[in-house]
């Protein structure tokens, strides 16, 4: 396990990340910079593993990114135990990514993104009317390779991103197929691509 004496965050995102589970503490852990240095350390090291089994010629990683899905997962974590918060509190919490959306972006942000569809499961499990769900789902809309893991996903996905890299068009074909996504899997950009991977396994598969 990567060595940060004290560090709730990395504990978390080392659990989250091995275990997929979560360790939650008595009262909202802030990070400070020397934890969020020693976090993308070590998203770093699961990515480069991770890439070793991506299709192609998987892009770079991307340390900021990579840095706020750990974060965002962390905050909305938390947050299922605290309930104190009011909506602009959550907000400032979860803020939204303000650097590019790209291939690269949406596979270092999905190390940790692909958790939070469990998240705000659980918390609209807890209160249908948690502000923390819509806020969730708001940004598993922008970044819809993790929101593909949502029982409802984004209806509307801009694909322009995905399609764009062969490695993130593979990466999205598996897990439409994973989660059994009718409405993308009839997508023109992407139905080609579903239907060659399925090959003569389509039976087995997805019938």
């Amino acid at each position: 396990m990567p060595h940060s004496p004290g560090s709730r965050f990395l504990d978390a995102i080392y659990l989250l990340r091995t275990e997929e589970s979560l360790t939650l503490h008595n009262g909202l852990h802030q990070a400070d910079t020397n934890e969020d240095s020693i976090v993308m350390d070590f998203l770093l090291e699961e990515y480069e593993r991770e890439r070793l089994e991506y299709p192609g010629t998987p892009p770079a990683f991307n340390a900021a990114v990579a840095l706020w899905g750990a974060r965002t997962c962390y905050f909305a974590a938390q947050l299922l135990l605290f309930r104190k918060h009011a909506p602009e509190e959550i907000s400032s919490l979860l803020p939204s990514y303000e650097g590019e959306i790209t291939a690269a972006a949406m596979l270092s942000a999905d190390l940790c993104l692909r958790f939070v569809p469990a998240i705000a499961h659980k918390a609209a499990a807890i209160d249908p009317n948690d502000p923390l769900v819509p806020l969730l789902v708001k940004h598993l809309e922008t970044w819809h390779y993790s929101g593909l893991l949502l029982n409802q996903p984004p209806a509307n996905p801009d694909l322009v991103t995905v399609t764009g890299d062969a490695c993130l068009q593979q990466l999205y074909v598996n897990r439409i197929i994973e989660t059994r996504n009718q409405k993308l899997a009839e997508t023109p950009p992407l139905n080609k691509e579903i239907n060659a991977t399925l090959g003569n396994h389509r039976d087995t598969f997805w019938n």
